[in-house]
């Protein structure tokens, strides 16, 4: 899975591209008040968007919250861990065998991936995870080419069709009105003495409560660090029945 899915990130129906590095410390992208202004634009255009934001309920004038909109909807915006407990975390996955079955086999290539990571000393890498609509809304009906057989044309959106059909590194929603594209990306950075010094100063600024350490900076040492991507794989989701 390493570096297979940047396609994700060009593709029109993305509606969430997170960077995830199972840290929380320094991870914010997006401002936490503003959450909500987007959680209720989405419902507002998105009829299926309650899937993601069940008991979602908010009235927000968002006529006087265009710039917020139009920052979030960058093309450059790539949100980051914090900003995922914010507004998705958990996602809701089916719990269909087949989906459950390519839940376990995603986590295993995950698994060896980091096998081999940890083996050639690299850390700082992030899993990046697409949430792309393809709801069979009416007004919605060019995101249906995800499960069209025979796509037509040659736009962004059917070639990354065939990339869901070619690759198993994708989860749908329970109501298959959402698909989680996910690999593993990065420029890969050795664990050497500047990521040290890095670790040491991170260390200094966590931040605790009560004397326990409450956020946990992403340098950590090869090892550490696969571990703990491993560890919080499955936090990203919930099964639903």
């Amino acid at each position: 899975m390493i570096m297979q899915n940047i396609d994700c990130i060009m593709n029109s129906k993305v509606l969430f591209k997170f960077d995830l590095k199972m840290s929380t410390m320094d991870r914010t992208v997006f401002p936490a008040e503003k959450v909500n202004i987007i959680k209720q634009y989405y419902l507002k255009n998105y009829p299926k968007a309650n899937e993601l934001f069940p008991n979602f309920n908010s009235q927000i004038d968002l006529s006087l919250e265009k710039e917020t909109i139009e920052k979030f909807q960058s093309d450059k915006l790539i949100l980051k861990d914090k900003d995922f407990e914010n507004f998705l975390k958990p996602l809701p996955i089916s719990a269909k065998p087949i989906e459950l079955m390519k839940w376990i086999e995603i986590k295993e290539i995950v698994q060896k991936d980091l096998v081999l990571l940890q083996s050639l000393n690299l850390m700082d890498y992030s899993l990046i995870l697409c949430v792309i609509d393809c709801s069979n809304e009416e007004d919605n009906n060019e995101s249906s080419s995800f499960r069209s057989e025979e796509s037509k044309g040659n736009d962004i959106l059917n070639q990354f069709n065939q990339l869901i059909r070619d690759k198993t590194n994708h989860l749908y929603s329970p109501q298959e009105n959402f698909i989680y594209v996910l690999g593993i990306i990065d420029i890969f950075q050795k664990y050497d003495i500047q990521k040290k010094s890095e670790k040491l100063i991170k260390d200094a600024l966590k931040l605790t409560k009560g004397g326990k350490k409450i956020e946990d900076p992403s340098v950590k040492d090869s090892q550490a660090y696969a571990e703990r991507f491993l560890s919080n794989l499955d936090t990203l989701f919930n099964i639903l029945n």
